[in-house]
């Protein structure tokens, strides 16, 4: 059986196996477990009449804790004196307990403080940033907006770095070209420029061309067909911008 029905059993067997009426008794036990399971139980009877006696010739009350040796060992009678003591050690120990949990807050705290300010630290970081998301959203939005237009203007300024200048394209073309040559078409795609037109030597235009100073890689990119009603010959040539003040 359980411990806590202990006693009321054990005081039911007693009162079966007593040679006197229970009220005309006091008993004595005391319970200690067995390894295989169950209690072993040690217990003692006395007449209550003969205890009295006893009593009143100590000057002791009926209240007075008593006592029953069995063997050389002390039972406690467990009358009203004995669970007025039981409970009163039960305070006790429930208080040293509480005593005990107290002292282990009081010491673990200093170590747990920095803990605890550092969770608190974190909620009110938490709270605030929380406070703070819908305040920030449109301003979320305009850095993005910014951060775009950022990388356009860088865009657009590599574009206009890399880009060749016209003016100075058309410049260095009407230094080279001799005056009996004219231009049909010219085409400009980043640093490569494409120009088609009519003159009287394409050869040697190509090597005119290919000493300005601003003008690399001059290249015929088809055959120079001659155009017998004007006496001259069509060409097709392809260079590359390579900028003002480089030295062929």
């Amino acid at each position: 059986m359980p411990r806590r029905s202990l006693p009321n059993g054990v005081e039911e067997t007693l009162w079966r196996v007593s040679p006197m009426p229970p009220d005309q008794i006091v008993a004595a036990w005391q319970a200690e477990p067995l390894a295989q399971g169950g209690w072993s139980v040690q217990w003692g009877v006395c007449r209550r009449a003969a205890l009295l006696q006893h009593l009143e010739q100590r000057g002791f009350t009926e209240k007075a804790p008593v006592y029953l040796m069995r063997k050389g060992v002390a039972f406690p009678v467990r009358g009203e004196a004995w669970r007025k003591q039981d409970a009163r050690q039960q305070w006790m120990d429930g208080g040293g307990v509480l005593l005990l949990v107290v002292l282990l807050a009081a010491f673990a705290l200093p170590a747990l403080m920095p803990l605890v300010l550092k969770r608190q630290a974190v909620v009110r970081a938490v709270s605030h940033v929380s406070a703070l998301e819908p305040q920030a959203a449109p301003l979320r939005q305009k850095m993005d907006e910014l951060r775009r237009q950022a990388q356009l203007a860088d865009e657009l300024r590599k574009n206009v770095s890399s880009d060749v200048p016209l003016a100075s394209v058309i410049e260095a073309l009407s230094v080279a070209i001799p005056s009996d040559t004219w231009l049909d078409r010219i085409e400009v795609n980043g640093s490569e420029i494409r120009i088609t037109g009519l003159t009287a030597n394409a050869t040697e235009l190509t090597a005119q061309i290919a000493r300005s100073p601003g003008l690399a890689d001059v290249r015929s990119t088809g055959a120079n067909v001659r155009d017998g009603t004007l006496n001259k010959e069509r060409f097709t040539f392809e260079m590359r911008w390579r900028g003002e003040g480089v030295k062929p």
